[in-house]
């Protein structure tokens, strides 16, 4: 059974990922567009922090990270930013990987999931990036010289047509 000290521990895991998440260098941040989730997601982050620091083992503190892995999956619903569905799937496999502490298989996988998710939040700018310049090369290279106008299939197959009739 594990005592409040090791609950502190795994409490502290999550918070030590949920700042790594945060900070300058993670790009998280910069996936989020200027918007009130932007502004309410740190504001959640920086409570759960501050309250972490005040008393390691705070009660409160899980709490709290289930409520923004809950409030992550809500937005991520309403505004389709894979960022917050990510950093809601990283919380999640971080408690499982906590949970499994005693089982090195299960805690390993747990854990492996968690660096998924890290990455896609992390490189989500590159991944997008690159995905924009793939589209772009593609459209690119498929540009037809001809009108749009023309190259439509309605006016392909009317033109069809009227070639069969005054044939």
């Amino acid at each position: 059974m594990l005592n409040g000290a090791n609950n502190g521990l795994k409490e502290e895991m999550i918070i030590n990922t949920l700042k790594e998440l945060s900070s300058d260098h993670s790009c998280v941040m910069l996936n989020l567009k200027p918007s009130n989730n932007e502004k309410e997601f740190k504001e959640k982050l920086e409570k759960i922090i501050h309250t972490y620091e005040k008393g390691k083992e705070n009660p409160e503190i899980k709490k709290e990270l289930e409520n923004l892995d809950i409030w992550c999956k809500e937005t991520a619903k309403k505004d389709n930013l894979h960022v917050f569905k990510n950093i809601g799937q990283v919380i999640k496999h971080s408690f499982k990987a906590l949970a499994n502490i005693g089982n090195k298989k299960a805690f390993k996988k747990e854990q492996k999931e968690v660096g998924i998710y890290m990455d896609a939040i992390t490189h989500a700018n590159k991944n997008t990036k690159q995905t924009l310049e793939r589209i772009s090369a593609t459209i690119n290279k498929h540009k037809s010289p001809l009108p749009h106008s023309i190259t439509t299939p309605k006016n392909i197959s009317q033109k069809s047509k009227r070639g069969s009739v005054e044939r």
